[in-house]
């Protein structure tokens, strides 16, 4: 490769450095790290990277007054003169990038040494130890830039939802596990240490640390759910506690309604058990709920039995009225069956004899009567049309 061609080569070359540095010195995270306070490791390391940075800068502009003086002595003929070529490609193939170091301590120096030491390079092996520097400073902060713009924000929303979850559940009488607890102090701590020390950060257990933070989030927010689901239930069974009162009350009035006018064992209709399941039901209402900030999903369970309880109580209690009530339907059965049978004496012209005549007013005195006795009232009207049968034969 000629001359010509070798420096504008290295010309494009450190065109792209100084592109690079701009970039580097122009992007958030190292501009982030330059005006942050930072602590531990990161401290540290930035300390020694900012340094290495100065430093590249400094060889930045060594290179750029080596190729501006190429330039120079190559100037603008066709083709260089004999001594410039010689100069060129001597400068081209030597350690004749001179790199000006940070200044000596004055204690440090002779008396007629410089103030600032500098040191000659090849500029390839120049670039070759730049290039090295520059990806170990912009590898250390990418590594930041992931702590900060995603790991962190990611972290500190996931603690602020843990945070508001929590109180959330604890204003719902719902217990914050200790693995809640111990999961969010944890990540807590992870968030300040990303914030002021982010290459201490070990990002596995930060992932795994926010991912258990997700999960003890959803299992509160599961957990307030069934809370509110067992107040619903928890209504939804004093509702039911109330429908059976009342239909124990219906069955109460129906029996004393009915009693003075059916003379049956109906007296002995016992309601004193499903008064006395509804007040244990009801106790037991009140001891769960005053338990359920223990476990509310096992209160969920507890109060569904209750309310199938509470409506089996309804059930009883509203068959018991409908067997009195069936006592009523069978005595009116009774007297329109002796009515028919009536209807058909008349008919059949045996309304004057006396023998039916006779048990059908005993049957019509039993059905009209109060109390009435249903088995005596039954065996009247079935005598009546016994008799009515046998009347009709002898006719016949």
């Amino acid at each position: 490769m000629d001359v010509d061609a070798r420096i504008e080569q290295l010309s494009d070359q450190v065109e792209r450095v100084g592109e690079n540095l701009r970039d580097l010195d122009d992007y958030t995270a190292r501009r982030l790290l330059g005006s942050s306070r930072l602590s531990g490791i990161t401290a540290r390391v930035w300390q020694e990277a900012e340094v290495d940075l100065a430093a590249l800068w400094q060889e930045y502009v060594a290179l750029v007054d080596h190729v501006a003086a190429l330039t120079r002595l190559r100037g603008h003929r066709p083709r260089p003169a004999r001594h410039a070529q010689i100069q060129l490609e001597s400068m081209l193939d030597g350690s004749t990038v001179i790199v000006a170091g940070p200044p000596l301590d004055p204690m440090a120096r002779s008396l007629v040494g410089a103030v600032a030491p500098s040191t000659a390079h090849h500029s390839d092996d120049l670039l070759r130890q730049m290039s090295a520097t520059f990806d170990r400073i912009g590898g250390l902060v990418s590594r930041v830039d992931e702590v900060w713009s995603e790991t962190i924000p990611r972290g500190a929303a996931e603690l602020q939802a843990l945070t508001d979850v929590a109180a959330a559940a604890a204003a719902a009488q719902v217990r914050v596990p200790n693995t809640a607890k111990r999961v969010r102090d944890q990540l807590e701590t992870l968030v300040q240490l990303g914030r002021d020390d982010p290459l201490a950060l070990d990002l596995t257990v930060a992932e795994k640390t926010i991912t258990d933070a997700g999960a003890e989030r959803n299992a509160l927010i599961a957990a307030i759910q069934v809370r509110h689901n067992a107040d619903d239930l928890a209504h939804t069974v004093r509702v039911a506690i109330a429908e059976a009162g009342r239909a124990i009350e219906a069955a109460h009035t129906t029996i004393h309604a009915v009693a003075p006018k059916i003379d049956s064992s109906i007296d002995s209709v016992e309601l004193g058990p499903l008064i006395r399941e509804l007040k244990v039901l009801i106790m037991d209402l009140d001891q769960i709920m005053d338990r359920a900030s223990s476990d509310w999903g096992s209160t969920g369970r507890r109060l569904a039995e209750l309310e199938k309880r509470a409506l089996g109580i309804s059930s009883a209690a509203s068959h018991t009225a409908a067997t009195v009530l069936k006592l009523l339907d069978t005595r009116d059965e009774l007297r329109g069956r002796l009515t028919a049978f009536q209807a058909k004496a008349i008919g059949l012209g045996l309304a004057e004899n006396i023998g039916l005549d006779q048990r059908f007013q005993a049957a019509v005195d039993e059905l009209y009567s109060a109390p009435c006795s249903l088995e005596r009232a039954e065996a009247l009207v079935s005598a009546y049309r016994d008799q009515l049968e046998r009347a009709n034969r002898e006719v016949t």
